[in-house]
């Protein structure tokens, strides 16, 4: 899970960054932290890979509530949950379509809540497809890379592999941002590349993939966003 956190006061951050880590070793889920400590109307480009955003409102050069109406202009829909020691945004967050509305101190129990929140959510993105007469379902997240092999197309996960009868393009057409094609065999889960070596992409388990020359820029620009 992709996590973006606008806060200026360090405290304020590690105690946010502590229960996040503790819920995220509790759920068995990797966590991966963006932390701002100032806000600017650009917005920045792991965003577009983010799952959650937490913004204090009270930021230096653009306040956290304005940060977030360039953030909606723009049609990212990422849950945004606020914090604050202030009360008067409370009716303004309605605006932005705002999660939750957090006073400080944070507790711990509403954390766990909107995290199990989004978590749910994230379950709910689910690759769907029949196979001999059976219906499939497999969670994004679950896809580390999808292979075209002879006649069949392998959907590769931590655990198995499952084969469909599907395109690479009728396969694509079901995804989201989060998957790439690197090669016209291949389209990779972005989340689980680890590094690129040459013509190669590596993932965290260790895969070796092959990037082909059509495909490297876009890849590698999108690998880049998500940083």
């Amino acid at each position: 899970m992709n996590i973006f956190i606008g806060e200026n006061n360090l405290k304020d951050y590690v105690f946010l960054k502590s229960i996040i880590e503790k819920w995220g070793i509790e759920k068995q889920q990797e966590i991966y932290f963006h932390w701002y400590k100032q806000l600017y109307y650009q917005l920045p480009k792991c965003l577009k890979n983010c799952d959650l955003v937490f913004l204090e409102l009270d930021m230096k050069h653009i306040n956290g509530f304005e940060f977030a109406k360039i953030l909606r202009k723009k049609d990212l829909s990422i849950p945004i949950v606020f914090q604050t020691k202030n009360t008067h945004y409370g009716i303004a967050s309605y605006q932005v379509q705002a999660m939750h509305y957090l006073l400080k101190p944070l507790d711990q129990q509403e954390i766990y809540k909107i995290l199990d929140c989004v978590l749910l959510h994230q379950h709910s993105k689910t690759f769907i497809y029949q196979f001999k007469k059976e219906v499939h379902k497999i969670p994004y997240e679950d896809i580390i890379y999808i292979e075209a092999y002879q006649h069949h197309v392998m959907i590769h996960q931590n655990d198995m592999t499952k084969r469909n009868y599907l395109s690479l393009k009728e396969i694509a057409l079901q995804l989201d941002d989060s998957f790439c094609r690197c090669h016209r065999s291949y389209i990779v889960n972005l989340k689980y590349v680890e590094r690129i070596e040459g013509m190669n992409c590596i993932t965290k388990n260790k895969q070796v993939i092959p990037i082909s020359k059509k495909y490297k820029n876009d890849f590698i620009e999108k690998i880049v966003r998500q940083m």
